[in-house]
């Protein structure tokens, strides 16, 4: 009996940890902005099908601007840890790239889809380079790897009032985990 009820014990954690997992990690892991990477203009007419596709009824609503970004980076490009292109209008052909493709790609798209809804004055997107922290510590310095020198992230910022959200297309390929906490 023990046993089964270490069992349900168990499972019931596991649940809550998958469908919750999103709030678990913002209330665990922050990024800091260091610096911008420069950003690229959406030109690839193969990626604007793609993007037309995904986001086929225009909207004002800046959430489905940043899902259909991170579906359309989702589906397109896969990680590596290989030196790589990261000029989103070239990763179609490719399909490998590291958290910089990932983030200018995903920048690409959300500016394209801020364009197309004339929301352009108002807001944009811009790739950044961050630093994760894990419980308010800095993680970067614990490993070797360059890898692990900074991440790259997107940061949609309104113009006007300076509101910002966050994401990180790489780490949303892989865990389905939305948004981000900046420090």
């Amino acid at each position: 009996m023990k046993k089964y009820k270490t069992r349900i014990f168990l499972g019931l954690l596991f649940l809550i940890i998958i469908f919750n997992r999103e709030s678990i990690f913002c209330a665990l892991f922050s990024y800091k902005i260091d610096k911008k990477r420069a950003s690229h203009k959406m030109r690839a007419e193969n990626i604007i099908m793609i993007i037309n596709k995904n986001n086929r009824y225009p909207t004002t609503f800046l959430s489905e601007i940043i899902n259909t970004s991170q579906k359309c980076t989702s589906e397109k490009l896969n990680f590596t840890f290989a030196k790589c292109n990261t000029d989103p209008n070239l990763l179609i052909n490719y399909g490998k790239t590291n958290c910089i493709g990932y983030a200018t790609f995903a920048t690409s798209i959300c500016n394209y889809l801020l364009e197309r809804q004339n929301m352009k004055r108002q807001w944009v997107a811009t790739p950044y380079i961050a630093e994760i922290y894990f419980c308010d510590v800095n993680i970067h310095p614990f490993f070797n790897s360059s890898f692990f020198k900074d991440h790259d992230i997107v940061v949609i910022e309104n113009l006007i009032t300076h509101q910002k959200f966050a994401f990180d297309p790489s780490l949303n390929d892989y865990f389905g985990i939305y948004k981000i906490r900046l420090r």
